[in-house]
């Protein structure tokens, strides 16, 4: 491949393990045999039923598109899009992400700005993000820490959130438990209706908007 870093290594795979990582280089290099091609700054992988383990510079754009199999991601890239029929789904780091399974685990590490995620038969678990938009029809979700808003869904399943900062929370589960974390010191408006956070009340710092069909929900300020 030309030694020009590409912007966006776009991969796709039919079935088998696709591992993927980023290291400070200039080119894109896959193990096995697959099809590659280029166009201006797209790098395209096509790995068909076979394992591939693909390496891209860092801070490049991965997109990946796969039917079945496990896929890896590691390293520090830019934006990072995956689609997946089934297969876990496992993300190192990222400057903002958007990941989708059907069926299979979503585990994410640190995403600077803005992470989405949905599995919809499957446990969605992220370590840091800017801000997130994530869901699991059933299963539970875990989001460690986030700095910014945050809204969280759930069908069934248990909900956990963990807050760096003064942030506007909505959390929703139909049977599930929902434990949101603020730090010390932050004043809290919970509320289980759609209230605008403008309208939260004076000496508040953000609002939690929290719902559970069948479950305990608790927010506190550790």
């Amino acid at each position: 491949m030309p030694d020009t870093p590409p912007t966006t290594v776009r991969i796709a795979s039919t079935s088998g393990r696709l591992r993927v990582d980023a290291e400070p280089r200039s080119s894109v290099s896959v193990s096995g045999s697959a099809e590659i091609t280029r166009l201006n700054d797209v790098v395209t992988i096509d790995t068909g039923s076979r394992n591939a383990d693909v390496v891209v510079p860092e801070g490049v754009n991965v997109v990946v598109g796969s039917a079945s199999g496990r896929i890896r991601i590691r390293g520090q890239l830019g934006h990072v899009a995956v689609v997946s029929a089934s297969g876990r789904v496992e993300l190192a780091h990222a400057r903002s992400a958007d990941v989708r399974t059907q069926s299979g685990r979503i585990e994410i590490g640190t995403v600077d700005a803005e992470c989405r995620a949905h599995s919809m038969t499957a446990r969605v678990e992220v370590g840091h993000c800017g801000r997130a938009d994530i869901s699991s029809d059933s299963g539970r979700v875990d989001v460690a820490e986030i700095d910014g808003p945050a809204t969280v869904h759930s069908v069934s399943g248990r909900i956990t959130i963990g807050v760096s900062r003064a942030a506007d929370v909505e959390a929703e589960t139909v049977s599930g438990r929902i434990d949101v974390a603020f730090p010390p010191g932050v004043r809290v408006h919970q509320t289980s209706s759609n209230e605008r956070s403008e309208d939260r009340p004076v000496g508040t710092d953000c609002m939690v908007v929290a719902r559970s069909g069948s479950g305990r929900v608790t927010v506190s300020a550790q």
